[in-house]
């Protein structure tokens, strides 16, 4: 996987991703919340973007009708760290880090049930690493998950 490594604004980044899923989440009746953010981090967009992608899609895939999937971004020194949270059925602890290796999924089911290669989640860290970040997923508070992960903030 060739990367551009530049200047890149998250914001915008998350902005192309929102606009490239906001047709699957009005299908599915969830509300796609993506705040702005100057954060500027060392990436390729168009890898970055098909990340966000990738997780904001799997999100609204698992998502009851009438949730809601919220992305949030804070800056922590030297990098930046994006959460995806929905509301879905979660990732059981036992599979939290075999589901970013290739062909792995929640539940047999899902490539039939909900489309998919098992494929997204492996192509994810892989853009992620190769940016210098980390990824992972997590319970969310009340249900859910919580899919982050972290890039290098550009600095001048």
């Amino acid at each position: 996987m060739a990367l551009r490594l530049e200047a890149t604004p998250l914001g915008r980044v998350l902005e192309r991703a929102h606009e490239a899923v906001a047709a699957l989440a009005r299908q599915a009746g969830v509300e796609l919340d993506v705040p702005p953010t100057p954060a500027v981090v060392l990436g390729d967009a168009s890898r970055l973007v098909q990340l966000v992608v990738n997780l904001l899609g799997n999100a609204l895939k698992f998502s009851p009708v009438g949730t809601r999937v919220e992305v949030a971004v804070e800056e922590r020194g030297d990098e930046v760290r994006t959460v995806v949270r929905d509301r879905g059925r979660g990732v059981p602890a036992e599979l939290r880090e075999a589901i970013f290796e290739p062909f792995r999924q929640v539940e047999a089911t899902d490539a039939r049930r909900e489309g998919g290669t098992g494929l997204g989640l492996a192509i994810c860290r892989a853009i992620v690493e190769r940016h210098g970040g980390t990824i992972g997923v997590g319970p969310r508070e009340g249900g859910g998950s919580e899919f982050w992960f972290t890039l290098p903030l550009a600095r001048p």
